[in-house]
């Protein structure tokens, strides 16, 4: 939603190749243009991507795996992995999409979070979420049957560091059975969108990142 919502600010376009919005060292280690996945290849896991290649695990154990992710360690994986077509089969990836919420928020001038709340959670009415960052208002979860404490993404924030309550994620629901006018609705009828086949005839992609 957040890349359909900027796409119609005109901050950045659907098909852009991914090398448009990175650094110029990272760029150029990446194949041509037109082999490159573009952001809503990204959005909707299709641009051949790994969820998390191994290397990055092996180098980030412990009871918070994705913690130390840091961006170089993000980019230095690109000019190895991004040697296939655009339009990949679907493949999920949450390194493709923490690399989206990364290009968003190089593009817009504004950390992950902020943006994050500007352009969509305020628009929305969605509040909870900023008081469930207190450790004892978060529900326990459970790695192997035993506790273990939130995780959080470093570089990838944008595949899953969003913490949210019941009540927020219904007044979502509603929002997409009924986008309401002006442009957070407007990204939300675009994100909801068929732009890609998906792994099943009824798991068709939008644009949502």
């Amino acid at each position: 939603m957040l890349l359909a919502e900027m796409s119609l600010r005109g901050e950045v376009n659907l098909e852009d190749p991914i090398g448009v919005h990175l650094p110029s060292d990272v760029a150029g280690r990446l194949p041509p243009p037109d082999l490159q996945p573009t952001l809503v290849d990204l959005a909707t896991h299709h641009a051949g991507l790994p969820s998390v290649p191994l290397s990055l695990l092996i180098r980030s154990r412990g009871p918070d795996p994705y913690a130390k992710f840091s961006e170089t360690m993000v980019f230095d994986q690109l000019g190895r992995r991004t040697r296939v077509p655009k339009r990949a089969k679907f493949q999920y990836t949450n390194l493709g999409m923490g690399l989206l919420g990364h290009i968003l928020e190089r593009v817009a001038g504004r950390p992950f979070p902020a943006l994050l709340r500007e352009r969509l959670l305020d628009p929305f009415g969605l509040h909870g979420g900023r008081h469930v960052r207190h450790r004892s208002r978060v529900a326990q979860g459970f790695r192997k049957g035993k506790p273990t404490p939130p995780w959080t993404f470093g570089a990838l924030a944008a595949s899953g560091a969003m913490r949210s309550t019941p009540s927020d994620l219904a007044s979502f629901a509603r929002s997409a059975l009924d986008p309401p006018p002006g442009l957070a609705g407007n990204a939300m009828k675009l994100a909801t969108e068929t732009r890609r086949d998906g792994p099943a005839h009824d798991m068709a992609s939008g644009s949502d990142g």
